[in-house]
């Protein structure tokens, strides 16, 4: 019986110590995981991702277009002559501005022109700078602006200022006019009116056209200050037409130096060339089928 109870309790401490030592080798899966994966905190992927957006370099990034330069200008102006070099060096470098040149045949039509108008320009050349906002205002100097005049004011533009002084203080904004000889040596005299070089014309070169010769072509000037052609007929094409001239169902008219339509039968008329038979009779165009009857009716009388 003692024998029995010892084998009882050796069995019972056998028992308690095996379950122990299960416990004790026994390992959570969920600590084994949380032990194997990587430490999310040691580094940041949003904030990586964030400091190389694609966006926000675009942001960054200046846009296409920051403003309107409009250079105003005519062909008779011969202060245009002294800025076209700078202008020209401020289109190769103009970066994100975008020029525009307006320029007009006269500058006496600038109290007529639109855009200059609504940009209260009254004399050439003219600088415009139109921002990014749409305010604008004159960047230049007239006659004396240089392209550091332009580049400079531009950078420093302020809506509603005056631009800075020019960049050669020795040069003065109204200038005298520049003396040139038309061809046969005649030369024009020439005046400063509102800041504005105004000359005399040089004479016109008449070109006068007749049934003989026909059309002339009118010459292109080398220097359409110093030389000018004036067409005493019609011009068309680059062609000068005598009064009277037929083309195309249309004839060079002497009331208004250009070519009209000629007339049908029974309109009135006081020259042959404007009706389209070519009969003008008591101021009025006959038919040719009238004329061709009248004819027969005659040879019939005296035949």
């Amino acid at each position: 019986m003692r024998t029995k109870q010892i084998l009882l309790v050796a069995f019972a401490l056998i028992l308690m110590i095996t379950l122990v030592f299960a416990e004790n080798n026994s390992s959570s899966p969920e600590t084994t995981l949380n032990e194997s994966q990587p430490a999310g905190n040691t580094s940041s992927p949003s904030t990586d991702q964030n400091t190389s957006s694609p966006a926000d370099e675009g942001n960054t990034s200046s846009p296409s277009i920051c403003g309107e330069l409009i250079y105003f200008c005519s062909d008779n102006s011969p202060y245009c002559n002294l800025v076209r070099s700078e202008i020209n060096k401020y289109i190769d470098n103009s970066g994100c501005v975008e020029v525009k040149e307006h320029i007009i045949s006269d500058f006496m039509d600038l109290k007529s022109d639109s855009l200059a108008l609504k940009y209260k320009v009254d004399y050439v050349p003219a600088f415009i700078f139109i921002n990014e906002n749409g305010c604008s205002g004159e960047v230049g100097f007239g006659g004396a602006t240089k392209y550091a005049d332009i580049k400079n004011n531009i950078e420093n533009f302020v809506c509603g200022q005056n631009p800075s002084s020019p960049s050669n203080p020795s040069t003065p904004s109204t200038q005298e006019c520049p003396s040139y000889t038309c061809e046969g040596g005649f030369k024009p005299k020439c005046q400063i009116i509102n800041n504005q070089c105004s000359c005399e014309s040089c004479p016109s070169i008449p070109i006068e056209p007749n049934e003989t010769t026909g059309p002339i072509e009118i010459p292109e000037p080398e220097n359409p200050q110093t030389i000018q052609y004036e067409c005493s007929g019609c011009t068309l094409e680059k062609q000068c037409y005598p009064f009277g001239y037929r083309k195309d169902g249309n004839f060079c008219s002497d009331v208004n130096k250009q070519f009209i339509g000629q007339k049908k039968a029974d309109s009135s008329c006081e020259n042959n060339f404007e009706c389209s038979t070519n009969l003008c009779i008591d101021s009025q165009c006959v038919s040719s089928g009238l004329w061709q009857k009248f004819v027969k009716w005659l040879s019939r009388i005296f035949g």
